[in-house]
């Protein structure tokens, strides 16, 4: 059975999910078997994600930046922004571990810039969240980029969504940045939502302030 995704495209998703989780399934045993299966997921979305989980691997340095190189294009063919610049968070995981440090950032670069052409905020906010989450151990200078895009978006946001996305962000830094964190925390307008944000990265006092304000 098929169906239209966000991007408009036709796509089986279960033949698309399954072929992922055969390519884990394979990979650990015939990693090459595994390629010529993540080349076949015809969904690029989980074709990127496949094909990343391969790179691991393989034994081979300019195979493993082939790979990287292939997810990377492979997200590419999603067409709504949020959807190229979030699925690249497995090959960028991927290329990071491997010690393409200096790449990494000029993909972070470029795909921050892909992002500014998503027209809704919380999607944008969505997308970075993703990055944050799946690369805990994302390098300074690109983590700074990636908040900066995530906060813009979040300054233009309303509703539920984009407090929800200022406490998940507040938590993935917490350990990292607690100040960073608390920041991002008291970003939240609604006061229900910033109280909630605050104790979830452990201020309970300044979180109680803020009850006081709501509650005279």
């Amino acid at each position: 059975m098929t169906r239209r995704d966000n991007d408009g495209e036709r796509w089986d998703p279960v033949a698309g999910v399954n072929g992922r989780s055969l390519v884990s399934r394979t990979v650990g045993t015939d990693p090459c078997g595994a390629l010529a299966i993540a080349r076949s997921i015809e969904h690029p979305w989980y074709r990127c994600q496949a094909l990343a989980e391969v790179v691991d691997h393989l034994d081979d340095g300019r195979q493993k930046s082939a790979i990287i190189k292939e997810a990377l294009n492979a997200a590419m063919e999603n067409a709504e922004p949020n959807r190229i610049v979030s699925v690249s968070a497995w090959p960028l995981k991927v290329l990071l571990d491997n010690g393409g440090v200096r790449e990494f950032s000029r993909q972070i670069e470029r795909l921050l810039r892909i992002l500014l052409a998503e027209p809704n905020p919380v999607r944008r906010q969505d997308a970075a969240v993703i990055l944050v989450r799946h690369i805990p151990d994302m390098p300074e200078e690109p983590l700074r980029a990636v908040l900066r895009a995530f906060e813009a978006a979040c300054g233009e946001g309303l509703g539920w969504k984009t407090g929800y996305n200022l406490r998940w962000m507040a938590e993935l830094l917490n350990a990292r940045d607690h100040e960073k964190a608390v920041e991002l925390a008291l970003m939240c307008k609604n006061l229900r939502s910033k109280r909630r944000a605050l104790r979830a990265i452990g201020e309970k006092e300044l979180a109680e302030k803020y009850y006081e304000a709501d509650h005279p």
